[in-house]
């Protein structure tokens, strides 16, 4: 029936929102503690200086990316609220189904936008480390990536890795001041 549908759809919606507030959520937890990981790191082993050079592209690229992955956080949402109200306002269960097929391709172009966006600010980045000059493996490349923007090799939400985490806080401790 059409309640039925409704109820269910509404229920998936739920999910999705509170997906989307779980992964940003843990995004920030780990790219605040990673970068602070990173800056700490840098500012240990390198006089200050040179711990800026290294430092500044990334405190560029680390706001630039955490501003692009809060909007499209708030857009994700938005889009799940607009289907929440068609889903509420639908008059049958095909209309209910228009409403998720209209809302699965909004979602992905948010996510394919915001993929390409993040590369692109993280790439630049790459590029101004090098220009230090410092040599920027792929491996290094996605730690950084992984480490300090909680992201993985695809500029997506990276689930975690606690061996990393694990490895990168217990050197970050013992790297002497």
């Amino acid at each position: 029936t059409t309640n039925e549908a409704r109820i269910r759809v509404l229920q998936t919606l739920t999910v999705c929102r509170t997906v989307i507030s779980s992964l940003e959520v843990t995004r920030l937890r780990k790219s605040r503690v990673g970068f602070d990981n990173w800056l700490s790191f840098w500012e240990r082993v390198y006089q200050l200086e040179l711990a800026r050079k290294v430092a500044n592209p990334v405190v560029y690229a680390y706001r630039l990316i955490d501003e692009l992955f809060r909007a499209v956080a708030q857009e994700l949402k938005h889009a799940t609220q607009r289907c929440v109200n068609y889903v509420m306002q639908a008059q049958s269960a095909t209309d209910i189904s228009r409403s998720v097929q209209l809302f699965d391709p909004v979602v992905k172009l948010y996510c394919r936008r915001r993929r390409k966006r993040a590369q692109d600010i993280l790439d630049m980045m790459r590029e101004s480390i090098k220009d230090i000059p410092m040599h920027v493996s792929d491996d290094f490349f996605t730690d950084v990536k992984r480490g300090v923007f909680a992201l993985n090799e695809r500029c997506e939400y990276h689930p975690g890795d606690p061996i990393a985490e694990e490895r990168e806080r217990v050197f970050r401790l013992e790297v002497p001041p």
